[in-house]
């Protein structure tokens, strides 16, 4: 179980792929398009003006992820991590599908064929959330939608979908065992679609 007190989450920022419709997963490395440039830009604007006391960011490898995180970067400039656990989901024969033809990504139980299993996309995850928030806090995780999705699974708060660059502070009450917290989360800055 975590024993920090609180971390953010930034999804990346739009790339063609969310503007498409289509399935992007871990397979595909996709950069940021120039609305999702400007998204992360505007979103430093919200890290300057706010006292969040961002210590340092753990980000995704992948492209569209790390981007973001060097570009939000340039408001906080704090050490800056790739932790590869954070990557997203590899979601196999479904890669480049339009949404509408792949099983809910959030609701159903099967998996993606010759992609990574639910159970060890939410192991990788977890892994990666552990390993993020052993920095210096409070810490800033870049990613995707469907990590976002495990981890408000992981930490038993209300999920589902996230926009791109949309901010979250996640925090706890102050339960004094760790297994009994109850975790929140409040997003600071508004997005731009909700696509995975």
């Amino acid at each position: 179980m975590i024993n920090a007190s609180c971390f953010y989450f930034a999804r990346h920022g739009q790339t063609d792929a969310n503007i498409q419709a289509v399935m992007c997963g871990g397979e595909w490395d996709i950069e940021l398009n120039e609305a999702g440039i400007a998204q992360a830009k505007a979103a430093t604007q919200l890290l300057k003006d706010t006292e969040h006391n961002i210590k340092a960011i753990c980000a995704s490898p992948m492209k569209r992820a790390l981007k973001t995180a060097h570009i939000l970067n340039e408001a906080l400039s704090v050490p800056l991590t790739v932790v590869h656990e954070l990557r997203e989901w590899e979601v196999g024969e479904w890669s480049r599908k339009p949404y509408h033809q792949v099983p809910n990504l959030f609701l159903g139980s099967e998996n993606p064929p010759g992609g990574e299993t639910r159970q060890e996309f939410q192991d990788r995850i977890n892994r990666g959330l552990l390993a993020s928030v052993q920095n210096e806090g409070p810490v800033l995780i870049v990613s995707h939608g469907c990590v976002w999705h495990i981890i408000t699974k992981l930490l038993k708060m209300p999920g589902g979908l996230i926009e791109n660059v949309s901010i979250h502070q996640v925090n706890h009450d102050n339960a004094e065992v760790i297994e009994a917290r109850k975790w929140m989360s409040q997003r600071l800055a508004p997005g731009a679609t909700s696509a995975p």
